[in-house]
């Protein structure tokens, strides 16, 4: 006789308790079962309890040996899922704190790398790390102290000079149409380009500068879970070539802690500070026109370390980026084709909260943490005619 009800509800429990199992190993690199993050991984996304799970590379950041992490990647019979290594100087960084690593624990590549070459290319990642570091930093600081203090201080003096002459004492702030008549045609055009006046002009490049500094968090992000999750090998080699393509597919404990502090912490860093320099100098902008251009200006700040990699990198390292990823489950072939079957409906909500948020930085800034001009009314774009604001 086939199973019965009560046989169909013990099933379904089971599979329950095995998909929760799964999520704590997810959360905390292990599971109550047994699972790995990838097998964990598995469970919540395809649901399949059974031949999936099976097939999967059961790799965790517990094996010891990279014979044992390239075994466990065969289980699977497929290319080892991968990300690609980030065309700039912290993609270089990465590849050269690897593999020098590599080269100083004796595991010789490229035609035997010496202990000596393995530090010179350490030394050289963290060079490239500090170097973009300082740059990006140099250019805030400088910004701020050569451009921004004078932007902000000129716009509190105009806007102070507007209500002096249109909103005289003593008569409860009524604001006064002959005097805004006869004001200089010039301070009009100037008072009604501010990026304020017509906030919702200034919201719109002000969300974009949110969504181009979000991108650099979320890559933050993804690069801090990818080296998270690669195994913790001590001895071996932890970048190898598999069908003539290079894999990163473990870290050392030393190298994975110098990638943590000297490039994905700054970066995130660096991130926020630039974003918020950068709103503050947005707003305190006088006209339309260079509004676009700082803009453009802000994006150059967060493009540094491209230029570097494009103008200091010599091209036989930017081959072998270019031929480097990082081992990443997220990636996984089966996964996604898992993934393909179905309507990301997850991925929509993901896109969705970062799209809110970013809206909601924006308008919070912008009526509520902007201090360019802390004392203002919001009375200015009721007097602006077109012939002010072309």
């Amino acid at each position: 006789p086939g199973p019965g009800p009560r046989d169909r509800r013990n099933d379904a429990g089971r599979s329950r308790r095995r998909r929760r199992a799964g999520c704590r190993g997810l959360r905390r690199g292990r599971g109550a079962a047994g699972m790995s993050y990838r097998a964990g991984m598995w469970a919540l996304l395809t649901g399949d309890d059974h031949e999936q799970h099976e097939r999967a590379p059961r790799l965790t950041r517990h094996v010891t040996t990279p014979e044992e992490v390239l075994e466990r990647l065969e289980e699977s019979g497929e290319t080892p899922p991968a990300a690609e290594l980030s065309q700039d100087a912290y993609g270089v960084a990465i590849l050269c704190i690897v593999q020098g690593f590599d080269a100083v624990n004796g595991c010789h590549h490229g035609g035997g790398s010496t202990k000596l070459q393995g530090l010179a290319a350490v030394l050289f990642g963290i060079f490239l790390l500090v170097l973009n570091g300082s740059i990006q930093i140099f250019l805030i600081f400088y910004t701020k102290e050569f451009v921004l203090h004078n932007t902000v201080r000129k716009m509190r003096s105009f806007y102070d000079e507007f209500h002096h002459d249109n909103f005289p004492p003593g008569l409860d702030g009524d604001f006064l149409d002959l005097a805004w008549e006869n004001w200089d045609i010039d301070k009009k055009r100037v008072i009604c380009q501010f990026p304020l006046s017509q906030w919702p002009f200034f919201f719109c490049i002000l969300f974009l500068w949110s969504l181009v500094i979000g991108g650099e968090l979320r890559a933050c992000l993804r690069w801090m879970s990818d080296l998270h999750y690669l195994p913790s090998v001590e001895t071996g080699a932890n970048l190898v070539s598999i069908n003539e393509e290079c894999f990163i597919i473990s870290t050392r404990i030393r190298s994975r802690w110098i990638l943590y502090l000297a490039a994905i912490l700054p970066k995130f860093c660096i991130a926020g500070v630039v974003w918020y320099v950068g709103c503050r100098w947005l707003a305190s902008t006088p006209a339309f026109g260079d509004l676009i251009l700082n803009s453009c200006a802000l994006s150059f700040v967060m493009d540094v370390d491209e230029i570097i990699y494009a103008a200091l990198v010599p091209e036989s390292v930017r081959m072998q980026v270019e031929r480097t990823k990082v081992f990443s489950t997220r990636l996984c072939t089966k996964r996604l084709v898992e993934q393909w079957k179905v309507i990301p409906v997850k991925s929509f909500g993901t896109t969705l909260l970062h799209l809110g948020f970013a809206m909601f930085l924006t308008w919070f800034y912008i009526f509520h943490w902007q201090s360019v001009l802390p004392a203002y009314r919001w009375d200015v774009s009721e007097h602006c005619t077109d012939e002010y604001l072309a």
